[in-house]
């Protein structure tokens, strides 16, 4: 999980030691008989463990990955939540996903020029991935449209998270849309509904300013 979803780095300290103090544990336990076994579980562990992380990187250095902001893009979004569906709804956790839009992001482009747009999705989506989670997930599906996943919470922890985001992101304004994800509910019935939500929130916005 910790090899698919968070830094390498932390993946290796914790798999290795996990994987130290169970060898060691059933080692002493079940003395010398075991160790061969032991042995041979280390070895495969850690080169599925590596094995695994290099295609990660791989498929986040080829067409999964948005070239601009380097995140996920659209089509690696749709790759990794697929998977993670499967890993949330085999272990009974929850799944939430907020979609994030940048407000007016079409005035940057047509006042400031392009190059300052471009400027402001890389700030957008770099400060939205160092104020989360190592294991939230962050994708780019539009021209000023963002995705992030994030496993393990439920749509009030998603919705308190949007919130504390709205803080500490230094950004032009920007709405979102909050979706946990339902039992039968395919990906893209998934990404659909979070983007209704997004739309109601912004006309809502839209209203109440104008009033």
């Amino acid at each position: 999980y910790l090899v698919w979803f968070g830094p390498m780095r932390l993946a290796r300290i914790f798999g290795y030691t996990w994987l130290a103090i169970y060898c060691v544990v059933a080692g002493t336990r079940f003395g010398p008989e075991m160790y061969p076994l032991l042995v041979t579980l280390a070895i495969t562990s850690v080169m599925l463990g590596e094995l695994v992380g290099a295609f990660r990187r791989r498929l986040e250095a080829t067409s999964l990955t948005d070239p601009l902001c380097r995140v996920w893009n659209k089509r690696g979004l749709e790759v990794l939540l697929k998977r993670t569906i499967q890993i949330m709804q085999r272990n009974g956790s929850s799944l939430s996903m907020l979609f994030l839009d940048l407000d007016d992001f079409k005035r940057i482009n047509d006042t400031e020029g392009h190059s300052a747009g471009d400027r402001v999705l890389r700030a957008f989506s770099s400060q939205i991935e160092a104020a989360t989670r190592p294991q939230d997930t962050l994708a780019r599906v539009g021209g000023d449209e963002f995705v992030l996943l994030l496993p393990g919470a439920t749509a009030e922890k998603a919705q308190e998270t949007a919130q504390r985001l709205r803080q500490v992101v230094d950004a032009p304004a920007w709405s979102f849309g909050v979706a946990e994800m339902r039992a039968g509910e395919t990906a893209e019935e998934f990404i659909e509904r979070a983007d209704r939500v997004l739309l109601e929130e912004k006309r809502r916005r839209k209203t109440a300013a104008e009033g």
